[in-house]
């Protein structure tokens, strides 16, 4: 029967990796509220930058484009917030967990080389159990975060690269330029 895990089971190494999934949930939450937040006014910031755009009828396209990308910089700064702490949680906790199989198989063999007689497999348990919880202990706070990352950085480029298309075309339109859309043609044979 598998031991129940505790704080224990992580050794030295526990409140590092707690710190980190503290870290990474309210890096999460908070990012989540901003979701929720963006989808609820998200009809609203596409507005304010289309009248962003409107204001800026009487310039030139050149300037109202360079307005318009100053304006989704802007805006793709917050969607991306929270960025480079969820990568850094990705770099920094699988390399705690193996920091911590390095000094758990330390531990094992350390416990080993004191015993005297024969050898005992619950020698090297306890300290291969401690090695392989802090792996995964790591492993899953560094795949959270990635995935949250990747997924967040998508959202954002997907959102925001619509936008700009959108507003490209109305900044086009002003200058009374004539754009089609693609056309997908698709021949079966």
């Amino acid at each position: 029967m598998m031991a129940m895990f505790s704080i224990d089971t992580l050794g030295v190494l526990a409140w590092p990796l707690i710190c980190c999934a503290l870290l990474l949930f309210a890096v999460a939450g908070e990012r989540l509220c901003f979701a929720v937040w963006a989808v609820w006014h998200r009809q609203q910031t596409y507005s304010d930058a289309l009248n962003l755009l409107d204001s800026n009828r009487e310039c030139g396209k050149a300037l109202r484009d360079e307005v318009l990308a100053l304006h989704l910089q802007m805006l793709s700064t917050q969607w991306l917030r929270g960025q480079n702490v969820l990568r850094g949680l990705a770099t920094v906790s699988p390399l705690l967990g193996m920091l911590g199989t390095i000094i758990g198989v330390m531990a094992a063999f350390h416990r080993l080389s004191e015993h005297r007689g024969a050898v005992n497999p619950a020698l090297l348990a306890d300290g291969l159990w401690q090695a392989l919880t802090t792996t995964a202990v790591g492993l899953s706070i560094a795949l959270l975060a990635a995935v949250l990352a990747a997924l967040q950085n998508s959202v954002c480029r997907v959102v925001l690269q619509n936008w700009a298309a959108k507003l490209n075309q109305r900044s086009l339109d002003m200058a009374g330029a004539k754009v089609a859309a693609p056309t997908l043609r698709v021949e079966l044979a």
